[in-house]
């Protein structure tokens, strides 16, 4: 299987979990909204700003949408922009789905932080990328090649 598959459907299903989970009513999810760790350390304080523990989660879960994205290699969202346009898009809809059919109340907030996460995860998943592509270029440049194979049977028969 290739590695661009595997990425490919680890985004789909990142994609599927994290909508089922937006539009699922609040109700669903009590017990599964105790506090702990994440929100310890959602509710410190940083650069003097509190920061509520559904913001971060909705920065982590487009982050991880975002860094998966360019590892699956999708031809439509090979740039950067596009690709940042569609989990915005996402995003966007999502949030909309929440206030329209009344399961959650949705939050310019929530969106911010999903276009945010989207951002830093479409950085580092383009930055492995690159990695990735320059790992595979050179790996490429110093294999031999078959001119190098033929190169002492075309020697040899030189005058």
């Amino acid at each position: 299987m290739n590695l661009s598959n595997l990425f490919k459907a680890l985004f789909f299903v990142l994609a599927g979990i994290i909508g089922y989970l937006a539009l699922t009513p609040d109700a669903d999810l009590a017990d599964a909204a105790r506090p702990g760790l994440l929100d310890d350390v959602a509710r410190t304080a940083l650069f003097g700003v509190t920061i509520a523990p559904d913001l971060v989660t909705h920065f982590f879960a487009f982050a991880a949408l975002g860094a998966v994205l360019p590892l699956a290699r999708i031809n439509v969202l090979s740039s950067p922009i596009i690709a940042f346009i569609a989990l915005y898009a996402f995003g966007y809809a999502l949030e909309y789905g929440q206030g329209e059919w009344n399961m959650r109340s949705n939050d310019l907030r929530d969106l911010w932080a999903n276009a945010l996460g989207a951002a830093v995860g479409l950085g580092i998943g383009y930055f492995f990328e690159t990695v990735r592509r320059r790992i595979e270029r050179l790996a490429r440049s110093l294999r031999p090649s078959r001119l190098d194979a033929s190169l002492p049977g075309a020697l040899s028969r030189l005058p």
